[in-house]
């Protein structure tokens, strides 16, 4: 369950934003299209906005939504240290919303985010899952080495590993030559998965088969890949609504 003491931080962190902007509760409802009496709900420790709001309002904010569930904006360290990499890589944990919930319907869901086992890459992934669903989340996935090469496309696609077979689960970009030479940061940027109903193989946290598989297309038009290893962290923390 979520503790009262979590709802009533949160809430006082979207008071806090939200005067911070010099908004009423219905300006703020209005750029949400929500109710002003959800607003106060919120800001009351009474309710949580769900996963879409939320990351609506860290957008608004421009806060990430871990600060925002820890009720304060926490200055992040980035560590450069090759050691580090391999124990860290600029680890962000990301906690998904909650989903409103349907009458006498019990939702309890717990997260794990994960984080890359690529030493040149980072990213931001979490995982929320109970008895009936599971929703997978990655954003981004940065390459940490300088790289100034131009590259004219780019495809990323998300696979469950399952012994000497791999199953896709999703893809996006698009590996013809249509760009006009991007960086490989900017197409980074670009890569995003958000699965609301993930089903896979494994069983609630025990995800440790996933793996992202990166190509670009250089000048030469050859195709260089990167396979990429995804660990699940954090697992065991249990919110409901």
């Amino acid at each position: 369950m979520v503790k009262d003491m979590d709802r009533e931080k949160i809430g006082q962190f979207i008071f806090e934003q939200r005067k911070k902007l010099n908004l009423t509760q219905s300006e703020l409802a209005e750029q949400l299209h929500v109710t002003s009496q959800a607003v106060s709900k919120w800001e009351n420790g009474r309710g949580i906005p769900d996963l879409e709001l939320l990351k609506e309002l860290s957008n608004y904010f421009q806060v990430d939504i871990q600060d925002m569930l820890n009720g304060h904006i926490k200055e992040k360290e980035k560590s450069f240290s090759k050691t580090w990499l391999f124990c860290v890589l600029f680890l962000f944990l990301l906690f998904l919303g909650i989903w409103w919930l349907f009458p006498k319907q019990d939702n309890s869901f717990q997260f794990s985010s994960l984080e890359s086992q690529h030493a040149s890459f980072s990213l931001k992934g979490v995982m929320a899952y109970n008895e009936d669903k599971k929703s997978l989340f990655i954003s981004d996935v940065k390459y940490l080495p300088d790289n100034d090469e131009r590259y004219y496309g780019m495809v990323c696609t998300l696979y469950e590993e399952n012994g000497e077979t791999s199953k896709k689960i999703s893809t996006c970009g698009n590996d013809s030559k249509n760009l006009g030479g991007e960086t490989m940061a900017d197409l980074l940027s670009m890569i995003e998965f958000r699965l609301d109903d993930y089903s896979c193989s494994c069983q609630k946290n025990d995800c440790q088969n996933l793996y992202l598989d990166i190509r670009l297309l250089n000048a030469q038009n050859q195709y260089i890949s990167y396979n990429i290893p995804l660990e699940i962290l954090q697992c065991g923390s249990k919110r409901s609504v």
